[in-house]
């Protein structure tokens, strides 16, 4: 409400004083309901954030755990390999298919 607008009603004497004291609370409402809204854009903007970062570390935390359990079990199935076990036996014991197993042993007879 522009004061021009606080003038004119403050001078008028056909204004009923109840009328502008409503004015004046209804755009002290509508003031104090823009700033709510205002910093709770913001702090959900900010909570969005720290979700979203908390999420993917759990997610990376997750994707790196299971790609270290793949590669302890592929280092178990090689050590398997070198002492003799079969890969039948090999790939029960390690959940690892007989085709990794032996693309594991095509890549240790490589390197030797």
């Amino acid at each position: 409400m522009p004061l021009e607008h606080l003038d004119e009603v403050t001078k008028n004497e056909d204004f009923p004083y109840a009328e502008w004291m409503r004015e004046r609370d209804l755009y002290a409402w509508e003031r104090e309901r823009n700033s709510l809204l205002e910093d709770g854009r913001e702090e959900g903007m900010a909570k969005g954030k720290a979700e979203g970062i908390a999420e993917g570390m759990a997610k990376g935390k997750a994707e790196g755990k299971a790609e270290g359990e793949e590669r302890k079990q592929k280092e178990i199935a090689l050590r398997m390999m070198e002492t003799g076990y079969a890969p039948s036996e090999i790939s029960k014991l390690t959940n690892l298919s007989e085709q990794e197993i032996a693309r594991l042993n095509g890549q240790s007879s490589a390197r030797s």
